[in-house]
């Protein structure tokens, strides 16, 4: 017992604020998926911009954003709304020859690129396994893909439940997070939950009445997921992976 209390400072943190188990989101909280996906826009923009020689490269990537978001809104996390925003993008901007075969083609490849652990995540996932932490996950996200992302790292030996919330809503809700505590068999008040999404891990999080809610402050993150009034209470990181030595910010 004394080895595991001196391996990181979370370990008594949880005690003494009654934490039995953990609800964590899993892109850009526990693996970097934003990267990926800035990945694919970047070289999509870049394709548009050699066909639209009128548009500056930044009128193009702005206007990509611009619909880009505005499709998110309407279609949340659903793979098939990069259809709507390809043929959407193109009307907008007046592309005379259509390259979207070649565009979709790139944007599906964020569904199969290996992701990589967020700093310090897979030790804290690591250490809350090893002392026995009911760990649970609530992803946002395509079913099939989290399925895949899981495989990538062998994630699923970490958690005791995984939860995934239709990707169809635009934002997970309280009863999101409600539903995978009674999954893990434990009381809201006993549970830290930790996610990057302002209103949809956080704000909900806290609406569900966990003890403990950590806001993922990723600062290269989706600014529209930064967006939103910080509940009191609720503790800010950069990564997750600095609750292991309670790296918090004001």
């Amino acid at each position: 017992m004394k080895k595991l209390l001196i391996e990181a400072p979370l370990f008594n943190w949880l005690q003494t604020n009654n934490i039995k188990g953990v609800l964590f989101d899993l892109d850009d909280t526990i693996i970097k998926t934003n990267e990926i996906f800035m990945a694919a826009v970047q070289e999509v923009v870049a394709l548009y911009v050699k066909a639209l020689p009128q548009l500056s490269s930044d009128e193009v990537s702005t206007l990509f954003d611009e619909i880009n978001i505005s499709v998110h809104g309407r279609y949340s996390v659903n793979p098939k709304r990069w259809e709507h925003v390809i043929a959407e993008f193109e009307a907008e901007a007046g592309v005379k020859r259509s390259i979207a075969r070649t565009a979709l083609h790139r944007l599906a490849m964020i569904y199969k690129t290996h992701p990589e652990y967020e700093k310090d995540a897979e030790k804290l996932l690591q250490l809350l396994k090893k002392w026995r932490v009911m760990v649970g996950l609530v992803t946002h996200a395509n079913a099939q893909w989290t399925l895949f992302k899981l495989e990538s790292l062998g994630l699923a030996d970490f958690f005791n439940h995984v939860a995934v919330v239709s990707e169809n809503k635009l934002h997970k809700n309280s009863d999101d997070w409600l539903r995978a505590a009674e999954d893990i068999q434990v009381r809201p008040k006993n549970l830290l939950g930790v996610g990057d999404n302002m209103q949809g891990d956080v704000q909900s999080a806290v609406t569900a009445g966990f003890g403990k809610v950590a806001w993922v402050d990723k600062k290269n993150g989706w600014d529209h997921y930064r967006t939103g009034e910080r509940p009191s209470g609720v503790l800010v990181v950069e990564a997750a992976g600095d609750l292991l030595e309670l790296k918090f910010k004001k």
